[in-house]
């Protein structure tokens, strides 16, 4: 891991089948093209390996997802937040992995608020916002 990924307070951490690490401000997952998570796709793609977990983190919360066959992605995401009066009050930022499963997609999330799970039907691409319904885990920060 480079020294600039190991002081991030959020991002993702990725682990191949080949046994290396990589983050999202790794410099050989750095091009223009695309982002970093599709730079490594592509990576073990061509090397022949598979991703076999990942870990979104926020500080000192994270939420860690194992393939288990699956595959796996990793992102961020801004959610608004209403005031009472109906109008924007902030917005949220959020960290996320997904597992890709045959009848279900896991939702791993963190914020600096909390670490929640969310179950999702195949194919839904946007990350759900977890204060909307979603419970929070138990082991919520690392």
């Amino acid at each position: 891991m480079s020294a600039v990924a190991s002081l991030a307070l959020e991002g993702w951490r990725a682990w191949l089948s080949d046994g290396r690490t990589f983050t999202d401000a790794d410099p050989d997952l750095q091009v223009e093209q695309h982002s970093p998570w599709r730079e490594l796709e592509w990576l073990a793609r061509v090397g022949g390996l598979t991703i076999d977990a990942a870990e979104v983190f926020c500080g000192l919360r994270y939420v860690r997802f194992e393939a288990s066959g699956c595959r796996l992605t990793c992102g961020g995401a801004m959610h608004e937040r209403l005031g009472l009066n109906g109008g924007v009050s902030g917005m949220t930022s959020y960290r996320w992995v997904r597992r890709e499963e045959k009848h279900r997609w896991l939702w791993g999330i963190c914020s600096a608020q909390g670490v929640w799970q969310v179950e999702a039907p195949v194919g839904v691409e946007m990350c759900p916002d977890p204060l909307s319904f979603a419970r929070p885990l138990a082991l919520s920060s690392g």
